[in-house]
């Protein structure tokens, strides 16, 4: 039988868990709604696993040889597609986002990789998003970019929630509380009403180990610091969530029913086979977060029975950064380097998965 008891435990320590994954059929055949009950309250998604979905699954056959009347491009398609599954989604989720009084039971899409650079075009397919969705447990993601921020502050200042996704350092994360904080406070002024604005801040971890354990065994350094720096990492952002959002500034938008941005820890199953596969669902699982997990994740967390433990002091997290910079490794350079591979990661399967589309449009013409 399996064991939820672990996933209750988390969720009633304050950490909510989100399902990172989508594809038609686990959407229609019930397995959404069984997590659910099990304790899941948010989904997660993104060009890679729509790209997953659509090319590995005859799930969309049907959807895309109806659309073959109307003409449509691959992008088209793959829109009217990915729309449909995460209005679902937010369908099943909704009962959730009132349980909780909007702050868990949502559901993220991700602008097209290729407007990251361009925070007008990303505010617009925003703001397109969210009307074609019209749900209002429907968060837009946005990744963490110069451009981004701009992007982040002005779909907030419409209304519309917002998951800020690929964020891998400090630096990154201050200037998404920033923009976070200025898209609210403006919100406000134009009298928004400010309790149905959610946000998550989706920092990364198990990239950073790789990234970082890899560079340590090329440079034969700091073996001892392997599979401690994305933890460290993302104790430092959870320190500075709770810095800010016990500020000044926070606690009178608090009072004017402003949400806390949670940080949502991503990318958390171990890519070494070494490490504890839930090693940092355990160390993260901290008050006033999200994690959104894989599948294989959250099937080993039904059978976990979880200790939770008091985090180490901050001092030990910075001294573990400062020995990385130390043996010649920049924490910067780290997130500025998994920014660009996350961008590129991104774009790469958003493409394929257009090319994808196309050939089932025209197999399914019977041009192939």
């Amino acid at each position: 039988m399996i064991n939820v008891s672990s996933i209750r435990e988390l969720t009633a320590s304050g950490q909510s868990i989100w399902y990172d994954y989508v594809e038609r059929e686990f959407v229609n055949d019930g397995e959404l709604t069984a997590i659910v009950n099990q304790g899941v309250s948010g989904l997660t998604s993104n060009p890679t696993i729509f790209e997953q979905a659509i090319c590995n699954s005859k799930a969309y056959d049907r959807d895309i040889q109806s659309l073959l009347s109307e003409n449509l491009s691959a992008q088209q398609v793959y829109d009217r597609l990915s729309t449909d599954d995460i209005r679902n989604v937010a369908k099943i989720l909704l009962s959730v986002y009132e349980r909780t009084n909007g702050k868990d039971g949502y559901v993220s899409i991700e602008v097209s990789p290729h407007v990251s650079n361009d925070a007008e075009v990303t505010v617009a397919e925003g703001i397109r998003l969210s009307k074609v969705i019209s749900s209002p447990n429907l968060m837009i993601k946005v990744p963490a970019t110069p451009e981004g921020y701009e992007a982040i502050t002005k779909l907030l200042a419409h209304g519309i929630s917002v998951n800020v996704t690929l964020i891998f350092g400090m630096s990154q994360y201050r200037q998404v509380v920033e923009a976070y904080l200025n898209g609210v406070e403006q919100a406000i002024d134009k009298g928004i009403d400010v309790t149905k604005i959610a946000s998550v801040a989706s920092f990364f971890v198990s990239r950073v180990d790789t990234l970082v354990d890899n560079w340590l065994d090329e440079n034969n350094a700091g073996s001892e610091l392997k599979g401690k720096i994305g933890i460290a990492n993302s104790m430092m952002a959870y320190r500075y969530f709770q810095e800010q959002f016990n500020s000044e500034r926070f606690q009178s938008l608090a009072q004017k029913g402003v949400q806390v941005q949670r940080l949502l820890w991503a990318s958390t199953s171990t890519k070494n086979p070494n490490y504890d596969s839930l090693l940092y669902v355990k160390e993260l699982a901290l008050p006033e977060t999200v994690n959104t997990v894989a599948p294989k994740t959250f099937k080993e967390m039904l059978h976990t029975e979880f200790n939770l433990t008091e985090p180490q002091d901050i001092a030990v997290y910075e001294g573990l950064i400062r020995a990385l910079e130390q043996v010649g490794l920049s924490i910067d350079f780290v997130a500025e380097e998994l920014l660009r591979q996350g961008l590129v990661g991104f774009t790469q399967s958003y493409d394929r998965l257009l090319k994808e589309v196309d050939n089932k449009l025209a197999l399914l013409s019977g041009e192939k």
